[in-house]
């Protein structure tokens, strides 16, 4: 019975909102019972159709141009003797994290009109004017890929590092280059690690909304996500048309991602066998010390040159202006003298905290659940921890905004506090966080809970001494992770905060909108700052003799 309850309320607050996403979106005017007129007024008009291709065409660039630069990073760090290879996985790591908004925000403070690139360049005698302009197509294309090779290397490196090195070594031994090794033998091995990473990495751009709507709008550049933002939120609003919209990003995305599980499923791509062999790597010689140059070049355009800029820029009088002149501690203390900006940083941490902590403690629950009782539902249940998977923010937020504010206003009382928003982005990273505990769950044997009821330990015992110590490392790691996700999230918190609510995401959004960018320099430092404090902490911990 507890776990029908538990799997019920999930129900409701996962599939609820989606469901009436789509059965709004089929209603016409009043009297008219279900219509296909929100879609015919829609798609009839020439904007949508441009829209839409905006989004697919940037979308379908920007993921194959993260995935061969996550593929050469995870091919150097794993099957290369280039130097310096662990450290170079860990800076991966580290800008697979950082916050993507500042980040954004520095890159405008770099490239844009009046950025510091443009700034050097025209001291040249033969620049006239800016050459590099971040609010383009190239520049959200170029952001992005950055971010997102990241994450196409955390996917596809453990692959690359369990691949069998024999395959390897036999195409050399047959007179192979280098290069034809990797592209006729490394690469398609390991096709199904790529293939997932590649979609994902288009689904990701297709659902993208920080880098559209910061560096996209002032080019007058739209795509899904900020089209539904505008329909939405601005006057005048078509909350219908944004349903519709939604709606059908989300039939959309869904059909990608059971496109991803039809094309991987049934095929063979063993590289992993019995027979024991030697995780050896590929000599480069020279070229070793290329292959390290471009991957510091990297790591420095994805972290390092944006994250020192947006450092340099909150000590700025008036940002844009780049000389020693300019430079003062105004902008720091005016943010830690404003209480509202001090609540603000508070907010943010009570988020990070409550959506790591339960949310995790949710998704361990839906584990245990599923991978080791004989509960009736477990298909139901791990299908409605998947689904959010399916809703790009933008679409979580006005199926949530339309059930249960409009619809079924059980939230009133918590419209516009932290808890709101802490619901909204616990629900939105169930998937992420279920998967993570999953994982970990599945590992573990279940004759050691068998053990310990035979020796005579309770349900509660065994979860405390056995099981818990166990899935610490998990625990941990998805703790961290929400509460990164939930502390940097800007999409879903823009349709529910209010003045009282404010964290940090939204004091920058705020101060972008509002020309009082100094303010939000500080901000995004601030933000990068309890990023890297959570995985330091996270590091410690792990490392220690507690986890």
């Amino acid at each position: 019975m507890p776990a029908w309850l538990f799997t019920g309320l999930l129900a409701f607050l996962v599939l609820y909102p989606l469901g009436m996403l789509f059965l709004v979106s089929f209603q016409g005017g009043e009297g008219e019972g279900i219509s296909l007129a929100n879609y015919t007024r829609l798609f009839s008009q020439r904007e949508t159709w441009q829209v839409i291709w905006t989004t697919v065409w940037m979308a379908v660039v920007r993921a194959s141009l993260a995935t061969v630069i996550g593929i050469f990073l995870a091919w150097v760090v794993t099957r290369t003797d280039t130097p310096w290879r662990r450290g170079i996985s860990v800076l991966v790591w580290v800008g697979f994290f950082a916050p993507l908004l500042p980040i954004l925000v520095a890159w405008v403070l770099i490239a844009g009109e009046v950025g510091i690139l443009n700034s050097l360049l025209q001291q040249l005698p033969f620049v006239d004017g800016p050459i590099f302009n971040v609010y383009s197509y190239a520049g959200i294309i170029w952001v992005s890929s950055l971010n997102l090779a990241a994450l196409v290397f955390i996917l596809v490196e453990p692959a690359f590092r369990a691949m069998d090195a024999s395959l390897e070594e036999g195409a050399r031994m047959c007179g192979a280059s280098r290069f034809t090794t990797l592209t006729r033998i490394t690469i398609p091995a390991i096709g199904p690690a790529i293939l997932g990473a590649l979609l994902y990495s288009f689904v990701l751009a297709v659902e993208s909304f920080e880098p559209e709507v910061m560096l996209g709008t002032p080019a007058r550049i739209s795509v899904l996500s900020t089209r539904i933002y505008s329909m939405a939120q601005e006057y005048p609003q078509d909350v219908h048309g944004a349903i519709t919209l939604s709606s059908f990003i989300l039939l959309s995305v869904t059909l990608l991602l059971v496109l991803q599980n039809r094309l991987l499923a049934g095929r063979s791509f063993i590289t992993v066998t019995g027979r024991a062999t030697a995780a050896r790597v590929m000599p480069l010689g020279r070229w070793r010390w290329l292959t390290l140059a471009l991957c510091i070049l990297y790591f420095m355009c994805a972290t390092v040159l944006p994250v020192g800029v947006l450092l340099v820029g909150s000590f700025m009088r008036g940002w844009g202006i780049w000389r020693a002149q300019n430079l003062t501690l105004e902008n720091w203390a005016g943010f830690f003298s404003d209480p509202r900006l001090i609540e603000a940083i508070w907010n943010t941490l009570v988020l990070g905290v409550s959506v790591g902590v339960i949310g995790t403690l949710i998704c361990a629950a839906v584990a245990y659940i599923t991978i080791r009782t004989q509960f009736a539902g477990r298909s139901l249940l791990s299908f409605i921890t998947w689904a959010p998977r399916t809703a790009p923010a933008v679409v979580f937020a006005v199926a949530y905004a339309w059930a249960f504010i409009s619809g079924t206003p059980i939230f009133l009382p918590i419209l516009g506090t932290v808890w709101m928003l802490a619901i909204v982005l616990i629900v939105n990273s169930l998937p992420v966080g279920s998967r993570t505990v999953s994982g970990a769950m599945h590992q573990i044997g279940p004759e050691l809970e068998q053990a310990a009821r035979i020796s005579g330990a309770g349900w509660l015992t065994t979860m405390r001494v056995i099981m818990l110590p166990l899935l610490a490392p998990a625990l941990l790691s998805s703790c961290v992770l929400l509460f990164l996700l939930a502390a940097r999230n800007l999409a879903l918190v823009l349709f529910f905060y209010t003045p009282d609510s404010r964290v940090l995401s939204t004091v920058l959004w705020e101060a972008w909108n509002g020309n009082s960018i100094e303010q939000g320099l500080v901000a995004g430092v601030v933000m990068m700052f309890i990023s890297c404090l959570a995985l330091i902490g996270s590091m410690m911990l792990r490392r220690s003799d507690k986890v």
